[in-house]
């Protein structure tokens, strides 16, 4: 029989551990796809209606890198805390961005995941994901072992 004591801290480590990898991907492949194509996503930034054109060209070319490192540094264990709380803070905006093309009633593409099909999904979906993956974000913050981790 297993000694439980011993069991427990290390299912623990592997649940942290898969947490880390699903919002490190998440991020990873998010940022990777909006390089490709980033034209696509000033597109969809632009049909959001509420940035000013001049604002959605640098935040087309910031978020993209900007995610690809969170994701690297969540995946690597690199200053995981802060790449998790910057994680959760784009999150929180997209939800916000989500949240506001629902309640206009607008239906617009969120540009999440560039023109990968199997990948986007409509707005009520996609804020069901990223609260998903803001409850992940706040489990791998409060898991994680140090302050610099």
């Amino acid at each position: 029989m297993a000694d439980t004591c011993n069991l427990r801290p290390q299912i623990m480590r592997t649940v942290y551990l898969v947490l880390r990898l699903l919002l490190g991907l998440l991020l990873l492949v998010a940022g990777l796809i909006k390089l490709r194509d980033p034209l696509n996503f000033r597109h969809a930034l632009d049909a959001f209606g509420f940035l000013p054109l001049k604002i959605t060209i640098p935040v087309a070319v910031v978020l993209p890198p900007f995610e690809v490192l969170c994701g690297l540094a969540i995946i690597l264990g690199f200053r995981t805390r802060a790449m998790v709380s910057a994680a959760a803070g784009m999150l929180l905006i997209f939800s916000a961005v989500l949240g506001w093309l629902l309640i206009s009633g607008r239906s617009v593409d969120c540009g999440c995941f560039g023109r990968a099909e199997l990948l986007n999904a409509s707005p009520p979906i996609a804020l069901v994901r990223n609260l998903v993956f803001l409850v992940v974000a706040g489990v791998i913050y409060r898991t994680s072992c140090q302050p610099h981790e």
